[in-house]
């Protein structure tokens, strides 16, 4: 048996030619930028309020724990759009924790250690 044969033919460059569409399809877009953030839109309610209790994990010593805290102040981030919280430590001297950073909604926790 012998090995089937090919013609050879010239391939075609397909890079300078513009590609034909049909008038029903559109095409595809790689950015949408008519997409904005609704200036009117609902804003979120805190999940927590004033006083209440959370747990949120932290590093003592080099070790990951859980810390007990209460709520001191939230506020939301309207240019990220979430919700985010002033702790006091549970166990502390009154002061805010971290000197009055800002921690996300989505990293605390409800309720108290038990």
């Amino acid at each position: 048996m012998s090995a089937p044969e090919f013609e050879l033919q010239p391939g075609q460059d397909l890079s300078g030619e513009e590609s034909v569409m049909d008038s029903t399809e559109k095409p595809i877009q790689k950015w949408k930028s008519n997409v904005i953030r609704d200036p009117n839109a609902l804003t979120q309610t805190p999940k927590y309020e004033k006083h209440d209790t959370v747990l949120m994990a932290i590093q003592q010593n080099g070790v990951r724990t859980r810390g007990t805290f209460t709520v001191h102040q939230s506020q939301l981030n309207r240019g990220r759009g979430f919700i985010e919280y002033q702790l006091k430590q549970v166990d502390g001297d009154g002061t805010l924790y971290m000197g009055g950073e800002w921690f996300r909604e989505r990293d605390l926790k409800s309720g108290r250690r038990g």
